[in-house]
């Protein structure tokens, strides 16, 4: 049987999700610290939320695998600018 937090995933995230989204969120699901990672419900829903307010500047504090940094910059309109800093490597 499967849980509604596997089904909303599975028919409403996963579908929309970018394919290079796709892909960094399968490797980053790998890492052996991914309980930092950015699930992608909310990945939707920082996306919407930025073209909901229009947003063409953004800056990220923290960007481990980069999955929410590249969230971000596909949500923004094409003359946006993001900005991160990170401290440390992974």
């Amino acid at each position: 049987m499967i849980n509604i937090s596997q089904y909303i995933l599975e028919t409403t995230v996963y579908p929309r999700e970018h394919e290079c989204l796709k892909e960094l969120r399968e490797l980053t699901e790998k890492h052996p610290q991914n309980f930092m990672f950015s699930a992608p419900d909310e990945a939707q829903f920082l996306s919407m939320l930025l073209k909901l307010i229009n947003a063409k500047n953004t800056m990220e504090i923290g960007v481990y695998t980069g999955y929410s940094l590249l969230v971000t910059a596909l949500a923004i309109p094409d003359d946006g600018k993001v900005q991160w800093m990170n401290t440390n490597l992974y």
